[in-house]
């Protein structure tokens, strides 16, 4: 989880002098620069430029993001969700299941996996999943949904808080200040 609390009484005093309702307007402050925040962390896990090849709706998805009270905001990545292996191009091939999870890294197969009855045709009732026998000796085993790498990790493993935390600090500070300019605007009766 990534949280940033900000204690900034000047420019919270500023906003109290323009509105009525602080609490409301720190709630909007904190959910835009959270919002920005995600996406700002999306980019980085996501590709083109980042370490999964993943598109960034995926990415968001598995991020949560919450804010209450003072300036301040929190980003959190479950450690238990995992991206299917359908978001990392799988190809169904009469190998199993052919995936690629890095830009750089090579095609990797799941052997005996399937997402369908046959290679090349997928079956609507799995939604494009990849799945293989949990047993792969016993052709009546249990089937499992194979899945890659989640947010969590890659953001524990490629340090992204520290950088994700100095961003989430300069939009709560962002976020802040045009939401005076905004409503000392709209007070003077300029919008």
């Amino acid at each position: 989880m990534i949280s940033v609390k900000l204690e900034v009484p000047d420019l919270v005093k500023n906003l109290e002098s323009v509105v009525k309702n602080l609490p409301k307007q720190m709630h909007i402050v904190n959910g835009k620069a959270a919002r920005r925040a995600e996406s700002y962390l999306a980019k980085q896990i996501a590709r083109p430029a980042g370490f999964i090849r993943v598109t960034q709706k995926v990415a968001k998805k598995k991020i949560v993001r919450g804010s209450r009270g003072t300036v301040g905001a929190t980003l959190e990545a479950s450690k238990t969700e995992r991206i299917g292996l359908e978001h990392f191009g799988g190809r169904h091939t009469k190998a199993g299941v052919t995936y690629k999870i890095t830009n750089a890294g090579s095609k990797k197969t799941v052997v005996g996996g399937f997402m369908g009855p046959r290679p090349g045709v997928l079956a609507p009732k799995l939604h494009g999943g990849v799945f293989t026998r949990l047993n792969q000796s016993d052709n009546r085993s249990k089937i499992g949904k194979a899945r890659g790498p989640s947010p969590f990790g890659v953001i524990k493993k490629q340090k992204l808080g520290k950088k994700t935390t100095s961003k989430i600090s300069e939009y709560l500070l962002d976020e802040l200040r045009e939401r005076i300019r905004y409503k000392t605007l709209k007070k003077s009766g300029a919008i």
